[in-house]
């Protein structure tokens, strides 16, 4: 069961998926289930038809398309580590421009917020050389004059709200922006 609120403009989308492996099959963007978040209890009539505990729910709040992909957030802030579990456990990854049509797609949604999102980019695999999250080189750079500069433990890329990177902690908190497949 999808319900589903779309502006025109597809700048606020929110998305409520009840069942597992349910996806939207339209141009809105894709949701998927996390188990075990809590479901809400609400009232018959008004609030809408009473959830059970446990039912498991996702919630997007803003999104942009580029291309084939859909970028998502919900506005929350987490480590690389829980960012990247909570993509792939929605069935995508973190957002891993591979252009500049999607680099400014995943910039709309951090601008919305005026957080900086940690991107699907890590050299974790081999310091010094920082790829996709999947393994593969970067198709497509953005970075910042003098980065990545290695300042620290700086083995995540982080999005600045100008659309420009730079490597930052993974231990750091940074904007989830999920990226799927249309």
């Amino acid at each position: 069961m999808v319900n589903m609120a779309q502006s025109i403009s597809f700048i606020a989308v929110i998305c409520i998926i009840l069942f597992p492996g349910t996806r939207t099959s339209d141009t809105s963007p894709t949701c998927s289930v996390i188990q075990g978040l809590p479901g809400l209890n609400g009232r018959d009539g008004r609030d809408g038809i009473n959830g059970f505990k446990g039912d498991p729910a996702l919630l997007f709040a803003r999104g942009a398309i580029a291309g084939e992909k859909t970028f998502v957030t919900s506005g929350k802030e987490l480590t690389y580590e829980q960012s990247n579990s909570i993509c792939q456990k929605a069935g995508g990854q973190l957002a891993s421009p591979k252009n500049s049509e999607e680099n400014t797609a995943v910039l709309e949604v951090a601008q919305h917020y005026g957080l900086f999102p940690f991107l699907g980019i890590t050299d974790i695999q081999t310091e010094g050389i920082f790829r996709y999250s999947d393994g593969k080189s970067l198709a497509y750079s953005n970075w910042s004059p003098g980065e990545p500069n290695q300042w620290g433990e700086e083995d995540c890329v982080e999005m600045q709200l100008n659309g420009i990177w730079n490597d930052k902690s993974c231990k750091e908190k940074r904007l989830i922006i999920c990226e799927f497949q249309s």
